[in-house]
């Protein structure tokens, strides 16, 4: 097989066993899969290593010793006992060694076959046809490069956005694919969910995009368009039900989590997060409780909440705190989660 087919299948080999579309696990788990080639001088392997490869080369035939399961069994107890030892990334070294047998796993495929129990010299070939197995280059090889290849690309744009399992919530609009994703993608990417539904208050039809801002409970806080907030779920407090809940990444963003404590003093120290998209919770008790009328918009979330001198936040907009609040001397503590959208 052709230097071009081994990276390809380690990498997609990889990605389809760690689930990971993280680029630098893939880099490995697709050069992990030219290893096995190292018991011959000539190829890009041997290359790189010519000490190796010619002392492998004269001791043993190709695709013997280092294209066996027990090849593989070797480097998994060194590298994992090394991973122990010295804290290195588990995931590069679970890409190490699914890259290492995909890369001499796919040479069973060729005319000549592999001896993958080595010491037993027998031969490990598929298909038992010999006119059906591959030839380096030919041309299907090239068809077989092009159908690894789109397969690659499909499983990579998969696991970009959560992995297998979440995109087969995703196709049923499961809420837990919606979770899912949140959960492995919501600290560094904007995550938009797609929801049709109704309006609890009054059961009329919802549809439409919506940035996810945080999770309560067992729903999801939405944006709305003009910068309403809503909470989509089933939760007694749901201002939104789901028929169809579905969502994607939609670019990265860089999301702080800060807590800032007032003692008697006003919305000043919340300014440098005026310029963002900013949501405060927590409770802090006000001066003047009169003043402070929070907003009753029935289709949405209450953010703001005021009883007697305790406002309680709830995954509030800085905009709509700083209008309720924005005269009050506050006392307590706020988590503000800041999402800066790149």
């Amino acid at each position: 097989m052709m230097t071009v087919t081994h990276l390809i299948t380690g990498s997609l080999g990889t990605a389809l066993i760690l689930q990971s579309a993280e680029p630098a696990v893939l880099l490995v788990g697709a050069i992990a899969a030219l290893f096995p080639d190292i018991d011959i001088s000539t190829s890009p392997i041997g290359r790189i290593f010519p000490p190796v490869s010619h002392f492998l080369e004269k001791r043993f035939p190709h695709r013997s010793a280092t294209h066996s399961l027990l090849a593989s069994g070797l480097l998994g107890v060194i590298s994992y006992a090394i991973c122990w030892k010295f804290s290195v990334g588990w995931e590069y070294v679970h890409a190490l060694n699914i890259g290492y047998f995909f890369g001499w796993f796919l040479d069973c495929f060729t005319k000549s076959g592999v001896e993958a129990f080595y010491p037993v010299s027998v031969r490990c070939v598929c298909p038992g046809n010999r006119n059906l197995r591959f030839s380096t280059a030919s041309p299907q090889e090239y068809w077989l490069i092009a159908i690894l290849a789109a397969i690659a690309i499909w499983v990579f744009q998969i696991n970009s956005e959560g992995g297998l399992m979440s995109a087969f919530n995703r196709a049923i609009a499961a809420p837990s694919g919606v979770e899912e994703l949140y959960n492995q993608k919501g600290g560094t990417n904007l995550i938009v969910a797609n929801v049709d539904g109704v309006f609890a208050i009054d059961r009329t039809p919802v549809k439409g995009d919506f940035p996810i801002v945080a999770t309560d409970g067992q729903g999801f806080i939405l944006l709305g368009v003009n910068g309403e907030i809503y909470k989509v779920g089933n939760d007694p407090d749901s201002n939104i039900i789901p028929h169809r809940i579905t969502a994607k990444v939609e670019g990265t963003a860089v999301i702080q989590v800060e807590n800032v404590n007032f003692i008697d003093e006003d919305l000043t120290k919340l300014s440098k997060y005026r310029d963002k998209q900013a949501y405060l919770s927590g409770s802090v008790s006000i001066d003047d409780p009169e003043s402070a009328i929070a907003p009753q918009h029935p289709r949405e979330w209450k953010a703001i909440e005021i009883s007697g001198s305790t406002a309680t936040l709830n995954n509030a907009p800085i905009g709509q705190v700083a209008s309720v609040l924005g005269d009050q001397y506050l006392s307590g503590s706020v988590s503000v989660r800041s999402i800066y959208v790149r």
